[in-house]
């Protein structure tokens, strides 16, 4: 994992830590009419006017409560909270008329209803009312969607005008929105060379009519088998060759109970979701990767839900769109691609349609809302694959109501935090969208098939959890602007859209059957492999795998080549020769036809005696007895950590699985003699044993996460470079922390000090492989290189000094020169970034200041002139406002006490600041940059520093008469 990630994650937490912030908060505020009205979006236009007109008027008066009660909005470190910023403008727009004035909310939600809202504008502000209405769009306030028969509106409110708000008559809810966490995705692992070259050979769908899918594999499968069992109209195959087979496993039985080979094929309808829309809800979309294949379907990123506001995409964001322009959306990316992609998609015939939207209570909504409007019922599947602990809500979970009422399928990712989801909706473990009873809830599995299916160590579980799907899954990769690269995650976010990919190709297998919410649920479990999972954790759990109507296993073991006298004394190249003179192949054990004893044909395969597989049961009992040891409760610790080592390592999971399932050569000969030990190991014993080692594992795991973070300082990435430059502040400041007592007592007499103060993380390491600190790849090779940065640590200083000199040096042109073209090279782009912005940089650490080599008044006017990026504006910016804060005045500055204001004017009048605002476009002049990064970006950079101050020069001279005002006034008293 890239090390800047560490330290800049570091600085982040310290940063959250020293932060302090107001209770002022967004607010989902629900209005109703009358409690019999009709469901909104079914109302008649007559009703739905008068509820419009009803919220409008809620929300002026709301509006008024807010401006009344401004002063609870300050925050805590004093300053006014910059969300009010535009009341400033109210009353300028409130003096345009001689009437009462009240304002028409302008409403946006509704991307299909805003030609409608706007009609209704002009008739109430054409009215011959005493009242004036004037079209306003706020970001104090607006309009999120029907829910129900009632409205809700977004309200920005403090904690003293949240209690007035939510006690109005017609408020029946009123509910914080706040941002919630993204899932984490789980990064499985790179893909290897092998494995990308066997995505590249098989990525293609096979021919439909001739049914071949790798030249180099005979045909195995019965096609007209699998139309027989499935009823599908028609099959296609797709060859699925690589180590995280998510397309194969859900369209076959289990394959570990069959002594045969894994297939690798993912067989599927043919209509292969067509006509269905599924609809997806994260980061983005870019379409433009093979796997996006438009020909029988349209792949587009539909809308954006930010800041409060929906909007449709434009032309080009169709095809590419995003939340952040500075963050890729893999996340975006990969649901897309599994829910529906032409390679490692499920439905590949679907329309795939990406909403890129926020996560919140506020977005939730919106999106709903949007599907209702312009989704078709009983043909669309929504997948979700975002959650994590919230509060119950009432609006959401009667938004869900309404979707689901209206015939729209809701599938929803169970997470990743290993957890029960399914706590109810008055308890402070709610998680969102789990906890909602209506959603198809999926959890996921990992992705090792061969000795049985494993509930991934990340995911979510409990009752509401109705099926679980794999978790792990290769995506297109266009971080690099590749048509062709791919990657792999893990998570039940994958998990999430392969069950939405199966729910679209049953729909469209079966296009006259009305499939809602219930039904989908209902036909998911139907076709659902039962009782097949170990690994759950939670009994209240159902144990159901996915699978998409295909139960048969089918394998290269199938083909039965003749072989003996009766075939010219062929003999089989796999396998053994049968009495009856067939090859049968098998993966675990012998069949009983490979017996010699029943008539096996040595000289022409490979035949088994009973007594060889006695001889190698034996050796395996020999070198595999600990595998099937029965932990009790009366073990002490280390005897159970002990025995967990050996039941969690693969080799013995491999055989007690198989054990299990009848797969091993033991149980083999257990059929003609009984062998204690494998006649009395069961599934019971086993899930038994992995629930007491997974339970020490995690006791364990949560006290080793309170050592490392108490001393999470004390260590250093181990595979970090201290002679970066552009993380060297990072190291040096861990020189210092490492020479505190706290941290000394690690490194004193090298790992047995570890093992001494971090003993529950040493015993995740030495009994469950299991490793805690990301910093270090293991405890031998972390001590065996921890003497190299204490060297580090001893000469730091000196060598601070004389790296950064040679950065200055070496870059002398990027501060001495004027040309635009040296000043945005790559080369000083990055000087002036490391310099200025990056705070782990070598001069960072040095005693050196950049004034000894810049003239930074003359650096900064090179730049402001030359610039192509507008965030440097807001750099130069900063400086401009740090060089002239005297000058600017400060907003509440007659709160002042007489001292305070009498050296605030002082230092005025010594600086001569009279200019600023006196002369055209002072201010203009003075803050130059600011003013070029508020035209480019729109947002007043002014406002963070708490001025009363702005770009306009005629308000200017008003706040700068009551300043100087102001000041003579001060002086008056201070003479009497």
């Amino acid at each position: 994992m890239n090390n800047y990630f560490f330290i800049y994650l570091t600085l982040a937490l310290l940063a959250n830590i020293t932060g302090i912030y107001a209770e002022n908060a967004e607010y989902i505020i629900a209005i109703r009419r009358k409690e019999n009205d009709e469901n909104y979006i079914h109302a008649s236009p007559e009703v739905q006017k008068k509820i419009d007109e009803l919220v409008n008027d809620k929300m002026n008066d709301i509006y008024e409560i807010i401006e009344d009660k401004r002063d609870t909005y300050f925050l805590d470190n004093g300053e006014m909270d910059n969300n009010l910023n535009e009341l400033e403008n109210v009353n300028q727009l409130r003096k345009r008329s001689n009437k009462i004035t009240k304002f028409y909310f302008i409403n946006t939600s509704s991307l299909k209803r805003i030609n409608d809202y706007k009609k209704r504008s002009l008739d109430i502000t054409n009215s011959n009312s005493t009242i004036e209405y004037i079209p306003f769009e706020s970001n104090i306030i607006n309009h999120v969607c029907p829910v129900s028969n009632y409205y809700t509106v977004n309200a920005y409110l403090s904690d003293e005008v949240a209690e007035i708000v939510c006690n109005l008559d017609n408020v029946i809810h009123c509910e914080k929105s706040v941002p919630l966490d993204l899932p984490t995705p789980v990064k499985v692992q790179n893909l290897n060379e092998t494995e990308i070259e066997i995505i590249n050979k098989n990525k293609n769908d096979m021919n439909e009519e001739e049914y071949e899918t790798d030249n180099s594999l005979p045909i195995y499968y019965d096609i007209e088998k699998i139309k027989n069992e499935t009823k599908w109209s028609d099959v296609s195959v797709q060859y699925d060759e690589y180590y995280i087979n998510h397309l194969s496993s859900i369209s076959q039985g289990p394959i570990f109970l069959n002594n045969k080979s894994k297939d690798n094929y993912f067989y599927y309808p043919s209509s292969a979701g067509q006509g269905i829309d599924i609809y997806l809800m994260d980061m983005g979309l870019i379409v433009d990767h093979e796997d996006f294949d438009e020909t029988e379907r349209t792949i587009t990123c539909d809308a954006i839900i930010n800041d409060k506001i929906i909007r449709y995409t434009t032309e080009n964001e169709k095809k590419n769109c995003n939340l952040n322009d500075n963050v890729y959306p893999d996340h975006g990316i990969m649901v897309t691609s599994i829910a529906g992609g032409n390679i490692f998609g499920v439905a590949k015939k679907a329309n795939l349609h990406m909403i890129a939207s926020t996560y919140s209570l506020d977005s939730s909504l919106r999106f709903f809302n949007y599907i209702i409007e312009h989704a078709t019922p009983y043909k669309t599947v929504i997948s979700i694959s975002r959650g994590g602990l919230a509060d119950y809500s009432d609006i959401l979970n009667e938004k869900i109501n309404e979707l689901i009422n209206e015939g729209f399928i809701l599938i929803v990712a169970a997470g990743n935090d290993d957890i029960d989801c399914c706590a109810p909706k008055d308890s402070e473990e709610f998680f969102n969208f789990t906890g909602y009873p209506q959603t198809i809830v999926v959890g996921a599995t990992s992705y090792e098939f061969d000795y049985g299916y494993n509930k991934a160590l990340y995911s979510n579980h409990g009752k509401c959890v109705d099926i679980f799907a794999p978790g792990n899954v290769i995506f297109p990769n266009l971080s690099e602007g590749s048509r062709t690269d791919y990657d792999s995650m893990s998570g039940t976010s994958c998990a999430a859209p392969i069950v939405a990919g199966v729910a679209a190709s049953i729909m469209a297998e079966h296009p006259d059957i009305k499939f809602d919410n219930e039904k989908m649920r209902q036909t998911l479990i139907e076709m659902s492999l039962k009782d097949i999972i170990y690994d759950i954790k939670n009994n209240d759990s159902p144990n159901r795998f996915l699978n998409n109507g295909k139960r048969s296993v089918y394998s290269l073991y199938d083909i039965q080549e003749e072989c003996g006298p009766k075939a010219g004394n062929r003999t089989c190249e796999f396998g053994c020769c049968s009495k009856d003179g067939k090859c049968l192949k098998y993966y675990n054990y012998p069949w009983d036809e490979c017996y010699v004893e029943n008539g096996c044909q040595s000289e022409f395969g490979d035949c088994a005696t009973l007594e060889s597989s006695r001889q190698e049961c034996k050796y395996l009992l020999n070198y595999k007895s600990e595998c099937l040891n029965e932990i009790t409760s009366d073990m002490t610790e280390e005897e159970i950590e002990t025995n967990c080592s050996f039941l969690l390592s693969q080799e013995c999971k491999e055989f007690t699985r198989n054990v299990i399932n009848g797969q091993s050569i033991c149980s083999s000969v257990n059929q003609y003699e009984t062998i204690p030990s494998i006649e009395n190991y069961n599934k019971e014993k086993f899930l038994k044993n992995t629930e007491i080692c997974d339970n020490n594992f995690l006791k364990n795991k949560e006290e080793c996460d309170k050592e490392i973070m108490y001393y999470y300082e004390c260590f250093v990435i181990e595979d970090s470079d201290v002679n970066d430059i552009n993380i060297f502040r990072y190291h040096a400041d861990k020189c210092k922390k490492m020479k505190s007592d706290k941290c000394s007592v690690l490194y004193q007499h090298g790992k047995e000090d570890y093992i001494n103060y971090l003993p529950h993380c040493y015993t995740l390491m030495k009994y469950y492989n299991y490793n805690s600190m990301d910093m270090m790849m293991s405890l031998d090779s972390y001590y065996d290189k921890i003497d190299n940065f204490f060297k580090f640590c001893e000469t730091y200083s000196e060598v601070a000094e004389q790296k950064c000199k040679e950065v200055y040096e070496e870059n002398s042109e990027c501060y001495t020169e004027s040309n635009c073209e040296i000043i945005n090279s790559s080369k000083c782009k990055e000087f002036k970034n490391n310099i200025f912005d990056n705070p782990t940089h070598v001069c960072k650490t040095a005693s050196i200041s950049y004034y000894e080599y810049i003239n930074v008044e003359l650096y900064y006017k090179n730049i402001e002139k030359c610039t192509e990026d507008y965030m440097d504006y807001d750099h130069i910016c900063n400086y401009q406002i740090q060089s002239n804060y005297d000058c600017l005045i400060k907003e509440n500055f007659e709160k002042n006490s007489l001292q305070e204001m009498a050296k605030y004017c002082n230092n005025f009048k010594y600086y001569n600041c009279s200019e600023i605002y006196t002369q055209e476009n002072g201010l203009i002049n003075t803050l130059s940059s600011c003013y070029l990064y508020y035209k480019q970006s729109g947002y007043n950079t002014l406002i963070d520093y708490g001025l009363n101050i702005s770009f306009d020069d005629q308000k200017n001279k008003e706040t700068y008469k009551k300043f100087i005002s102001e000041c003579s006034k001060n002086s008056e008293q201070l003479s009497n």
